[in-house]
């Protein structure tokens, strides 16, 4: 593809026509003809750059969603002036990779990439994705976790990506965006994923049990939520709004600071919330989720009546034991 030589010769507004027609993967080839042609681009990413990047992990298969374009116009996820929305997935086999490209308007297409794993093809897309976004900040980046069945091998698979994405956005500093969404298996591995983050731009924070199927006491465990393992960090500190799904919180003083809390428990009772909707403002929880609830103040009034009584029982049983004294 020798276009290096007449692309020269365009015209910028010729070249940004030919860019705007250009999905995501024809942009990375692109920026590979000629240094016109990446200046052009990169100098267009402001304007029209990828604000919105979703991860899903499968058993066999890694989806990934882009979205570009600017997120403040009405017509958020267009570029220049059309939208662009793409949805990629990296699929098992065999003897490779089949990678499945769904475009606007629900246009599909795929190629084979032979001996190389799904997983090694999504880690060169990603990674060559952060490289033209170019530390931009991102509105939303989501990481989410699907799977079929909870064992040896899944949970491997499992730790090994979390780690592997700390590998990749390590080496370029911190991720930058302003929401982050995650459904994990625990709360440790939610604080791996949020120290990614970059602290000064964070303001919501999203996670969501994994649903694993079965009924043994891990999956339990999995979701308790000790809030004080992330509670030091500091995009926990500067985040404004948090949303839980299918978490049981313990040390729930990890969320007052919060503007805004949003909490749904499908799988946990909600005898630990009483806390969060008595000292977080805005709270948000569902009706009927909490049963015999009492407020906060109202129950402190209980207990002091209560140590009331028990002290005045002290003096009543001091008294009687002096008439004991006086028989004698």
């Amino acid at each position: 593809m020798a276009l290096s030589k007449p692309i020269i010769n365009m015209t910028a507004d010729l070249l940004r026509i030919i860019v705007r027609q250009c999905e995501y993967p024809a942009i990375q080839i692109l920026r590979k003809t000629s240094a016109t042609v990446r200046d052009l681009i990169d100098r267009r990413l402001p304007n029209g750059s990828v604000y919105a990047v979703s991860i899903k992990s499968c058993t066999n298969s890694i989806f990934i969603e882009i979205k570009s374009g600017n997120p403040s116009s009405p017509s958020s996820g267009q570029l220049y002036p059309r939208g662009n929305r793409i949805k990629i997935e990296y699929q098992f086999h065999k003897k490779g990779c089949m990678v499945i490209l769904e475009r606007r308007g629900g246009r599909k297409s795929q190629r084979f990439v032979k001996d190389e794993s799904f997983v090694t093809v999504f880690w060169k897309d990603f990674e060559s994705l952060l490289d033209i976004n170019n530390g931009k900040v991102l509105e939303d980046f989501k990481v989410n976790f699907e799977m079929i069945e909870w064992g040896k091998t899944p949970k491997k698979n499992y730790f090994k990506f979390i780690a592997q994405l700390e590998e990749v956005i390590k080496k370029r500093g911190y991720l930058r965006t302003r929401n982050i969404s995650m459904r994990i298996f625990m709360v440790h591995e939610c604080r791996s994923i949020l120290a990614l983050m970059d602290p000064s731009y964070v303001e919501g924070i999203h996670f969501c049990s994994i649903e694993v199927p079965g009924t043994s006491k891990l999956i339990e465990y999995s979701r308790m939520f000790d809030s004080f393992v992330v509670e030091e960090l500091e995009q926990w500190k500067n985040a404004r709004m948090i949303q839980s799904e299918n978490f049981e919180f313990f040390w729930e003083r990890g969320l007052f600071h919060f503007e805004k809390v949003k909490v749904r428990m499908d799988y946990v009772s909600g005898h630990n919330v009483d806390g969060i909707v008595q000292l977080v403002k805005n709270s948000d929880v569902p009706p009927g989720l909490i049963k015999d609830w009492i407020p906060r103040d109202q129950r402190e009034e209980i207990i002091d009546d209560f140590d009331d009584s028990d002290t005045e029982s002290d003096d009543d049983s001091d008294s009687d034991d002096d008439d004991d004294d006086e028989h004698l």
